[in-house]
């Protein structure tokens, strides 16, 4: 049970963490890639290309954590994998 929590848990922390940095990386070279989107007045997450990218980023991000999860779960480790993605939805 408490193996089942931390690997949970973990999965939390490590998908926050991926997608920050990724974010915090990321954010400087699509304000430059996308210039345009901002001086339109739209927000840039309405450019497509930036949406997709960030959806790329999202799905490499939930994998780590589903991944660190079903690893220190060690057993059913697909749903404790569910349960990590449920837990981030929600």
């Amino acid at each position: 049970m408490v193996r089942s929590v931390v690997a949970v848990l973990a999965g939390i922390v490590v998908l926050t963490i991926v997608s920050f940095a990724i974010e915090a990386a990321a954010n400087p070279l699509v304000l430059r890639v996308f210039p345009d989107a901002l001086q339109s007045g739209a927000p840039l997450g309405h450019a497509l290309p930036a949406r997709l990218f960030m959806l790329a980023y999202t799905m490499l991000s939930v994998a780590a954590g589903g991944y660190v999860t079903a690893w220190i779960a060690r057993r059913a480790k697909v749903w404790h994998a569910v349960v990590m993605g449920a837990i981030e939805v929600a």
